[in-house]
């Protein structure tokens, strides 16, 4: 799996997500719904998945779902989540700017949002369910879920 070596300054917000590995049985894990694909990292030794073309034997096969998917969706392999590095950010999410410097955003939590932000209904954000959550992530304004327990 040599294509988890970008070194490049674009680090990923979120730890590596691929660390279970995929389970998929059609999709042939060139769908966004595999998370190595959505991840733009190959199938591993790790991965469960059946008829993988998720690897260097099926590049061109792997390149044209790639090209097809970001015809249709420019943004698609984005990250969902986003740095807070403005006070008036962190302050959007819940942060607290005292007075003397404390409170200051570098020495506080969340410093990681969800761009969109979650909706869930029933799982008062504290099941993997909810895209925060899994992530690590504390709800946000931006998030419209419902009950949240999942607060900073």
């Amino acid at each position: 799996n040599n294509n988890n070596n970008n070194n490049n300054n674009n680090t990923p917000i979120i730890a590596n997500l691929n660390s279970v590995g995929c389970t998929c049985k059609k999709s042939k894990c060139l769908k966004l719904y595999c998370q190595c694909f959505a991840s733009e990292l190959y199938c591993a030794t790790n991965c469960r998945c059946l008829s993988c073309h998720n690897t260097h034997q099926h590049g061109q096969e792997r390149r044209d779902a790639i090209n097809g998917i970001l015809a249709r969706n420019p943004t698609a392999f984005d990250t969902k989540f986003k740095r807070i590095t403005s006070t008036a950010a962190y302050v959007a999410v819940g942060g607290t700017v005292g007075a003397g410097g404390k409170g200051h955003p570098q020495n506080q939590q969340p410093k990681v949002a969800h761009k969109l932000g979650c909706k869930c209904r029933k799982s008062a954000c504290l099941k993997k369910y909810c895209e925060c959550y899994h992530a690590d992530v504390k709800c946000s304004a931006n998030c419209r879920c419902v009950g949240c327990l999942n607060i900073p």
